[in-house]
């Protein structure tokens, strides 16, 4: 039987030579699907995606209680929670209806659906970094998919800032650059896109012809990391946010994925797809070290706000 995903939290104590041994702690226990583990921006809560009641529903972690329950319980299956820059909210992805919509819920438990386009999923909900904005994908159907964004607190109505006839995904707001970074599949390969949310343009950000995948912004909003198979293997490049100038920080005898900017902006977090450790990189020195070693597989690792935890799958 494949072994079932948790939720843990590491301590980022790891990263001192002169703190105390690190904690591993394991967050969730059942037999069952938990996965997609987002922290609140004030590191009270921690949201995720759990199987335990059935469908995939949404959990919310109490880290100073120590408590968790459900925050949604609906007849379809949620997906890809995100909590405010505020904390008092969650945007999510569910099929509540059969199609797959936006919705809303505080942290009192009010539910507010934010988009019901018929015959059409919503899905990739990402709050802006001043919380005005939620930015997100819609497929229209095979061969047709749109850039859009809404603001959450009005009448939610949906503004498309991009038409296009391939894949998009990913969308990451910068405040610095005003712009907007996403994935778009061009034939067999993932490239990186820009608009610039005042003007419009659209533009291919990333160039060659190979891969390019998980952009993460900096905390600073200077920099932007990502993966790209550019030397044959997938490995972790930083560029400038608004010119691309990419910079390997690793070496080829491993492949990564989903690079993580930790809060002080010196190092990243990557998930090592060579032997599924997680794994923290030094971005001055460009030296990597283990941070988390198990029997299973560990990836997606998600810094807390605070500097002090690290959550993984």
């Amino acid at each position: 039987m494949p072994r079932r995903p948790a939720v843990l939290v590491f301590s980022l104590a790891a990263l001192s030579c002169s703190a105390p041994p690190p904690v591993r702690e394991q967050l969730t226990t059942l037999a069952c699907y938990d996965g997609q583990p987002v922290m609140s921006p004030d590191g009270r809560f921690i949201a995720y995606v759990s199987t335990q009641s059935g469908d995939r529903h949404i959990w919310l972690y109490d880290v100073e209680e120590k408590t968790v329950g459900p925050l949604t319980a609906n007849e379809g299956s949620d997906e890809s929670p995100s909590f405010s820059p505020d904390n008092e909210s969650i945007v999510f992805a569910s099929r509540i209806g059969g199609q797959s919509d936006l919705w809303l819920i505080t942290q009192r438990e009010e539910l507010t659906q934010l988009t019901n386009t018929e015959g059409m999923d919503e899905f990739s909900p990402s709050w802006s970094a001043d919380g005005r904005f939620v930015y997100f994908v819609r497929a229209r159907g095979a061969g047709s998919f749109e850039l859009c964004r809404l603001v959450p607190f009005r009448a939610a109505t949906v503004e498309v800032l991009r038409n296009d006839s391939v894949d998009l995904d990913r969308p990451v707001s910068c405040p610095s650059t005003g712009l907007l970074y996403f994935q778009r599949r061009e034939g067999e390969r993932e490239t990186l896109y820009t608009m610039n949310i005042h003007s419009g343009s659209f533009r291919r950000f990333t160039s060659g012809a190979c891969d390019f995948l998980h952009p993460s912004v900096s905390p600073d909003g200077k920099r932007l990391a990502f993966v790209s198979n550019a030397s044959g293997r997938f490995q972790v490049y930083i560029t400038s946010a608004d010119q691309f100038r990419p910079v390997r920080i690793t070496e080829d005898s491993m492949e990564y994925t989903h690079p993580s900017w930790t809060t002080d902006g010196a190092s990243i977090l990557v998930g090592a797809a060579t032997d599924w450790d997680i794994r923290v990189i030094d971005v001055d020195s460009q030296r990597d070290s283990v941070l988390v070693a198990a029997s299973g597989d560990e990836k997606t690792p998600v810094p807390g706000p605070d500097g002090r935890f690290v959550l993984f799958i």
